[in-house]
């Protein structure tokens, strides 16, 4: 996966967690595989991937990427995600690492932990 397209699948990992589960679910192969934190089970396929998109509907969300490091197949991304909804925050950092096909990730494997959340607005 060259540049570019990396640069676009995350733009697609953001749109999904921030309200567009398909555009989320495009972004993996047709047999990508999600783990949303380690030791839970694997989601595997677009159909599964755009259910957990869709589970952080309602609200606002926001998912911001601020460190990325490609390595051959595979891309390590620290990230953040506030999730405000009802009067209820939260916030989480984590690392994903990304497996790599030519066009579409094929695998998000994650690690995460709370944290507190900003009290600042979120930011369109």
């Amino acid at each position: 996966m060259d540049d570019a397209t990396l640069r676009t699948r995350m733009q697609d990992l953001r749109e999904g967690h921030t309200g567009n589960p398909e555009q989320g679910a495009e972004a993996f192969s047709p047999d990508g595989r999600w783990r949303d934190n380690a030791g839970e089970d694997w989601l595997t396929g677009r159909d599964a991937i755009r259910e957990h998109f869709e589970s952080l509907a309602g609200g606002e969300v926001t998912w911001d990427p601020f460190e990325v490091v490609l390595e051959g197949s595979t891309a390590l991304v620290r990230y953040r995600l506030t999730h405000r909804s009802d009067g209820v925050d939260f916030a989480c950092e984590g690392w994903a690492r990304l497996g790599l096909g030519e066009e579409h990730l094929t695998s998000w494997d994650a690690i995460w932990a709370q944290v507190e959340p900003d009290p600042s607005p979120v930011a369109d």
